[in-house]
């Protein structure tokens, strides 16, 4: 397992003297690193009176760094790296240095070589630990992902292994060490100082500052066929065994910016996620692991659901891992998810193994004492490498994903306990999906005719939209929102122009809120109440065997209802309940004379709801009474009475 890096007082005395300098702790980086370099290259190094050789060793006692001998060195290591083809990463820093006061540089050099240097030699391990802290400025990654990619992956030791994107950098570096790696790092100064690093650890390292994804985009449809040809030539153009991507959240392609060879797959909503999906499986013949917003898992829509089924299917989809929020940038509120890819895994009775990292995890992560967090990897990794389902852990197969639209959102199947017992006691009763009990209706986007389109004494009409604020109880009140609209525009809101006995059902944002239009409400369109987008409106069919809508609405505000609609809630940032999943959900229907016993008690329910809010009026009342005595004039005060018992 990855241990976590050990600071020092020298650590920060470095800091602290990089920061005299007047300079930003990114640029500290790749200055140590190649201090760090200068070590290991040329620790020491005789140097003749008079000689106009100004290059020295890192270790050597009795020299000075000054800018203009840190220049000199810096040259004799660029000319050194230039068979191996990473010279370019000691660019930019004789600028840098240029900048330092007096004395500056020959104190950073000393106290570098005390936390480094064991004697008159680099520390492998110092490098290993001062890598890690280097890194972190450019990176808000947890060390935990890192332990956790690692040990999912199961990489062999003569393994080769590639890593795309800014965020696998650390994992580069770790994997390095024991592998041959290759990294495409997009931003040019964490390129660098990962190619410093890598050159001061002597490790198996090669870095590219690039776009993984760079170059042209061809036809999208020929994407699907490439890979499919890679696939009957027995993977001869994927040349690493693993493949890492880890991209950041919410990038967009135009298609001028996209390699040929990555051309997105046919039939998926998402460019973006299937791009970087095809880069690892483009890359690498045996696994890959792609980091993705939770977004993606979720969607269900044709398009989507084609591309699922094929890169399960075709490709060999085996592990998905729900991260805990904030393992990802600390104030982060994205949900994520590693996939994991195994080529051996395509036959028809495949599984897919969805692991919940993110249930009861800390939610102050980062802020655990190293032994807490390694605790927490530790239990991590259990779960990814265990056999059979738990608490955490469930095995599905791709029937079953089938039939979720192939939602591969962790916690679509691994459940609260309590769920997995009303889902068992559901499956005990008679149950209707929702969907044949009712029309279901999502209000569309309102796009009203521009003003200077309409007739100038065009009437304008007022309607009240429906907020969840204005569910309570299970029952919708009056609408607060108040919108106007050219009554040329009614015939866009008239579908969603709310009648009584209708079921309102929120499914994004606040999902799960439900409640029932009452039979007061305006059948007109002045005045008449609309649902908006985050609603399903729910119309109980003639031929539905609920006799009443206040029978479903209140299953639907039950705590067991909102149980249920809350499980089908997923997505990135803001909750949703897709639509398919809303049509879907099993409804138990009672018999006619249980639904007649629930309506008596619906009745009684309102009628105790009534003469609680008559007493709390009349309690607001007497308190409104008992406050004004204080201040009423003398004359208004009642004599005290002096009849005697």
């Amino acid at each position: 397992m990855v241990k976590a890096p050990t600071l020092d007082a020298r650590t920060f005395s470095a800091i602290d003297i990089w920061r005299s300098m007047g300079l930003r702790l990114d640029e500290a980086g790749p200055f140590i690193a190649a201090m760090m370099v200068w070590a290991r290259l040329l620790p020491t190094g005789e140097r003749k009176k008079g000689s106009k050789n100004e290059t020295f060793g890192f270790f050597d006692e009795q020299e000075e760094l000054t800018t203009r001998t840190w220049a000199a060195i810096l040259a004799r290591l660029r000319r050194e790296r230039a068979a191996h083809g990473d010279d370019w990463a000691f660019e930019e820093l004789e600028e840098i240095a240029a900048k330092a006061e007096p004395g500056t540089l020959e104190s950073l050099r000393q106290t570098t070589r005390d936390f480094l240097a064991t004697g008159n030699e680099l520390n492998p391990s110092r490098v290993h630990d001062c890598a890690r802290w280097l890194l972190a400025p450019s990176l808000d990654v947890d060390s935990d992902l890192t332990a956790l990619i690692i040990d999912a992956l199961g990489i062999k030791r003569s393994d080769s292994v590639y890593c795309g994107f800014d965020l696998s950098a650390p994992i580069a570096l770790e994997l390095a060490r024991t592998h041959p790696v290759e990294l495409e790092a997009p931003t040019a100064s964490l390129a660098r100082l990962t190619a410093l690093l890598g050159i001061a650890g002597n490790y198996s390292l090669k870095v590219s500052c690039s776009d993984p994804a760079r170059g042209q985009i061809q036809d999208p449809e020929q994407g699907l066929m490439w890979l499919e040809q890679r696939k009957r030539h027995g993977y001869a153009q994927r040349s690493f065994d693993h493949a890492i991507v880890l991209p950041p959240f919410g990038r967009k392609y135009s298609p001028d910016k996209i390699s040929d060879d990555l051309s997105a797959l046919p039939g998926t909503a998402s460019m973006a996620d299937a791009l970087h999906i095809n880069l690892a499986l483009t890359r690498s013949h045996k696994h890959q692991l792609i980091l993705l917003a939770d977004g993606f898992l979720f969607r269900t829509t044709k398009s989507d659901q084609a591309y699922k089924r094929l890169i399960v299917s075709n490709y060999g989809l085996s592990v998905v891992i729900g991260l805990p929020r904030g393992i990802i940038g600390h104030n982060s509120g994205v949900a994520s998810s590693l996939l994991v890819f195994d080529a051996t895994n395509t036959s028809l009775e495949q599984t897919v193994r969805f692991v919940d990292c993110r249930t009861k995890a800390p939610s102050k992560l980062r802020m655990q004492n190293p032994l807490a967090k390694e605790h927490q990897t530790r239990e991590w990794l259990a779960r990814v490498k265990g056999k059979g389902d738990d608490e955490y852990v469930i095995e599905v197969n791709v029937d079953e994903l089938a039939d979720n639209d192939y939602n591969l959102a962790v916690d679509r199947y691994v459940v609260d306990p309590e769920i997995r017992r009303q889902r068992q006691l559901l499956n005990k009763q008679t149950t209707v999906p929702l969907s044949d009990l009712a029309e279901l209706y999502r209000p569309q986007p309102f796009k009203p005719t521009p003003e200077h389109r309409r007739p100038p004494t065009g009437e304008i009409i007022t309607v009240r939209e429906v907020t969840t604020s204005d569910i309570q109880d299970g029952v919708v009140k009056r609408p607060e929102k108040g919108i106007d609209i050219w009554i040329g525009d009614v015939d866009q809101i008239e579908r969603i122009i709310l009648r009584g006995g209708d079921i309102l059902i929120s499914v994004k944002g606040k999902v799960g809120v439900a409640g029932v239009v009452p039979d007061y409400a305006p059948t007109e369109f002045f005045n008449g109440w609309t649902a908006g987008q985050s609603f399903v409106i729910a119309r109980l069919r003639q031929s539905s065997p609920i006799s009443d809508p206040l029978v479903l609405a209140r299953y639907l505000a039950s705590s067991f209802g909102q149980a249920q609609l809350q499980a089908l809630a997923g997505g990135t940032t803001v909750p949703l309940i897709p639509m398919g999943d809303l049509k879907r959900l099993p409804i138990p229907v009672p018999p006619i004379e249980r639904q007649r016993q629930i309506m008596n008690q619906i009745q009684m329910t309102q009628s105790l709801r009534q003469q609680i809010e008559q007493i709390q009026g009349q309690i607001l009342q007497q308190e409104q009474d008992t406050s004004d005595l204080f201040f009423a004039p003398p004359r208004a005060l009642a004599k005290p009475s002096t009849d005697r018992p």
